[in-house]
């Protein structure tokens, strides 16, 4: 408990200023959709369902935005790029992250290394970097037990992600599985300093 007082007090002081490169961009910027600048992955998903402190919630695909990785629920928005949770909206402690195209690629490739932005709005910081990694992880009775039962089959993937923001001295790992054409159908992923890790369902339709 007494961590993210802690946290959430650095993220309060938090308030100098990051440059900002060109080179990054918002997904699923609703109010400045274009289906030029917004990357999609997965067309075919039409619900999320999302675990969060113990309550689960379906979110539906935005059918009044260009882009397909769009959700919500009641008053809820999350982006998803490829499966990571990159925007959310209407929760306790928002967040958004700013990707550029060498970072994008750079999601679930097994060693590979990459820097992008984050920013939390409660409270509100500037663009933090953060530090992102991947390793492919065996399915075994281990990696089971942090995910779901249905992994055990060989047609999917799983990807450990270490995140790190030096600034404010926050890390941690998040999990995905692949199938076999390459999407994301399950994670667990932290969405901010100040919440639990949530669990994330991808239904392919």
């Amino acid at each position: 408990m007494n961590t993210y007082i802690n946290k959430f007090f650095i993220l309060i002081f938090l308030t100098s200023c990051t440059s900002i490169s060109n080179m990054y961009y918002k997904i699923g910027d609703i109010s400045n959709a274009s289906v030029d600048n917004y990357p999609t992955s997965i067309s075919k998903t039409n619900k999320i369902l999302l675990y969060k402190n113990n309550i689960h919630s379906i979110f539906k695909l935005r059918l009044d935005t260009y882009s397909a990785d769009v959700f919500d629920h009641d008053n809820q928005m999350i982006s998803l790029l490829k499966g990571k949770i990159i925007k959310s909206s209407g929760f306790n402690n928002d967040f958004e992250y700013l990707f550029n195209e060498s970072s994008t690629n750079n999601l679930f490739i097994d060693g590979v290394s990459s820097s992008v932005l984050v920013r939390f709005f409660n409270p509100e910081t500037s663009y933090l970097m953060v530090e992102l990694s991947y390793t492919e992880v065996k399915i075994n009775k281990d990696t089971s037990k942090k995910l779901t039962q249905y992994i055990n089959d060989n047609s999917f993937k799983a990807f450990e992600e270490r995140f790190y923001v030096k600034k404010i001295n926050w890390s941690g790992v998040n999990y995905y599985i692949l199938n076999d054409k390459g999407n994301v159908i399950y994670s667990r992923q932290y969405l901010d300093p100040l919440t639990n890790k949530s669990v994330v369902s991808r239904y392919i339709n």
